[in-house]
């Protein structure tokens, strides 16, 4: 699915992010088999390694504006930072 997706979009790395990829080698190594293959070796398959803070932060910026999204980020840094500065005093 993720190959027919790249090839649809023009797409030639395929990002795979997941828990259940971490811990499954076989897996991996299968996909990303499995893609060279059927693309004739023009994509290919990465797997990221902090892919719970990747899979969080693409379902934040797919559920809203990304804009709205990186400002909602800044203000809570802000906030966090205005909350430690007053606990500290």
């Amino acid at each position: 699915l993720a190959y027919l997706c790249a090839r649809e979009h023009g797409v030639s790395r395929i990002l795979f992010a997941g828990n259940f990829l971490r811990m499954n080698m076989t897996s991996a190594i299968f996909l990303s088999s499995s893609i060279n293959y059927w693309s004739q070796g023009k994509m290919k398959a990465l797997f990221l390694r902090h892919e719970g803070y990747f899979g969080s932060l693409g379902a934040m910026l797919m559920s809203k504006d990304t804009t709205t999204a990186c400002r909602e980020v800044r203000n809570d840094d802000k906030r966090q930072q205005q909350q430690q500065q007053q606990q500290q005093q």
